[in-house]
């Protein structure tokens, strides 16, 4: 008997074993790379193997409540799945075009119906396992020589298109098929190897762990190539890693490059538009001086009327508004333009502010209602209290126009 009181062999169970091991082992990896499609192939057919090695290890036994004849086909099965495995495993993970024909349609042919016409029908009609077997033999025999020419002469060509110097490894990997094409001798002539075996094992299933183990064999030669291309892979991305990484560096370089030259140049664009608004509130501001001074002289003489305060009112704030264009060339040195640690009289400001556009706006039949305090006290610039409120009030003042002109309201006598 064997482990564990079954039919197994100790070398076919401790084969099993670490298989199985091996087995989870690929599936971790798998499962954190899925986009690597050999190594889900690999792991279909390792599993394949392993069911292999634990049915064909296992069946036929009398102790199991399963007719023998069904264990026997069973047994048959998976070595048949596995067999008819092997030429797509080729085809897809080392990319051999010329196998397409094994891979789909020729294992059907050549595997799949030989083993339900020429196994399970007879044998389960006539019960007769060994001419069943022999039966079944022959045409998977030239079947898988015929494969293992064809994959031969598919890597080379392979080599000769593409001038790949891993063609050796292929060719290596194809010659463990040798290790498959013993299942169907194995088959054939299995009594008689049973009987030469069992002196030498000291078991009476002796054909079927040696072929066990010689098709395990082949798979530790495959798993071998399988590592070597996983880890010449790796290594390939991590080269294309490294490139891909010195060339971002250098995009980010260059862009960084690009990136201070358009920004040098959108600085030297916004001096020179500010210089130009510089020169600009210098040229004005000298006529500006002029006229106030004109104005002045003139108030002097005979005196000031409502209208010649509102002009002069007018003046003052347009020639604050020319000198706040001196406060981009101070804001651009650096230098600070208000100065809020003082205290400005925000009603004073606001009832004169009132008064410059009161004219305006009856110009244009608006009204404007003031209800401001007395002795309203603000800690701020004066001068940017200015510009808070001539913002206000002309952004509401051109609303109400906009909305008289567009007949949205109706003006109302002053």
């Amino acid at each position: 008997m064997g482990v564990f009181g079954t039919e197994m062999h100790i070398i076919v169970f401790l084969v099993s074993l670490f298989e199985l091991v091996f087995f989870f082992y690929q599936v971790i990896h798998y499962l954190s790379r899925p986009s690597e499609k050999s190594r889900l192939y690999y792991l279909i057919l390792l599993y394949l193997l392993i069911q292999y090695n634990i049915v064909s290890g296992l069946l036929p036994d009398k102790n199991i409540p399963i007719s023998i004849v069904l264990q026997n086909i069973l047994a048959f099965s998976v070595s048949i799945i596995m067999a008819m495995y092997l030429p797509f495993y080729f085809y897809k993970v080392f990319d051999l075009k010329k196998l397409k024909f094994y891979a789909y349609r020729g294992s059907f042919i050549f595997l799949f119906i030989p083993f339900i016409l020429c196994f399970i029908i007879p044998y389960y009609i006539t019960k007769n396992l060994e001419s069943s077997r022999r039966l079944l033999a022959i045409v998977p025999f030239f079947y898988s020589v015929s494969f293992l020419y064809s994959l031969i002469r598919a890597i080379i060509a392979k080599y000769l298109k593409n001038k790949d110097g891993n063609y050796k490894e292929e060719i290596i990997g194809a010659f463990a098929i040798l290790f498959w094409v013993c299942l169907p001798v194995k088959a054939f002539f299995q009594t008689d190897l049973d009987i030469i075996l069992e002196p030498l094992l000291h078991f009476k299933n002796g054909s079927e762990t040696l072929v066990i183990v010689l098709t395990n064999i082949g798979l530790l030669i495959m798993t071998i190539l399988f590592i070597k291309q996983a880890v010449r892979q790796s290594k390939e991305e991590y080269q294309k890693l490294l490139i891909s990484e010195r060339a971002l560096q250098e995009l980010n370089s260059e862009l960084i490059i690009k990136v201070k030259e358009r920004t040098h140049e959108l600085e030297l664009a916004n001096e020179k538009r500010t210089n130009s608004f510089v020169n600009l509130a210098h040229e004005t501001k000298t006529p500006l001086t002029l006229i106030n001074n004109y104005l002045e002289e003139y108030i002097n003489k005979h005196g000031e009327t409502k209208e010649l305060k509102v002009i002069k009112n007018s003046l003052g704030k347009l020639t604050k508004d020319i000198v706040n264009f001196f406060d981009l060339e101070r804001i651009n040195k650096g230098f600070s333009i208000y100065d809020h640690n003082q205290i400005s009289d925000f009603s004073k400001i606001l009832k004169e502010k009132i008064i410059l556009f009161r004219q305006y706006a009856n110009k244009k039949n608006i009204k404007i209602t003031e209800l401001i305090d007395d002795e309203l006290f603000v800690k701020a610039d004066p001068e940017s209290i200015y510009r808070v409120i001539n913002t206000g009030v002309s952004s509401k003042i051109t609303l109400g126009i906009n909305l008289i002109e567009n007949g949205l309201c109706f003006p109302v006598s002053p």
